[in-house]
């Protein structure tokens, strides 16, 4: 879950909650890149990990 400025996330290991303080959160949870249509978009992207061909 994310929260205005925490992550709440599971350990799957041990099944316990956690949360992170952070500013920004990057889901990484594939290697396809999913294309967007950006024309007329103000916001930024950047594609980052293993589908930004780095």
């Amino acid at each position: 879950m994310i929260l205005y400025d925490q992550f709440q996330a599971m350990n799957t290991a041990t099944n316990e909650d956690f949360t992170i303080d952070c500013d920004m959160v990057v889901m990484a949870v594939g290697s396809k890149k999913n294309t967007l249509d950006v024309e007329g978009m103000n916001t930024p992207i950047w594609y980052v990990g293993d589908c930004s061909k780095r």
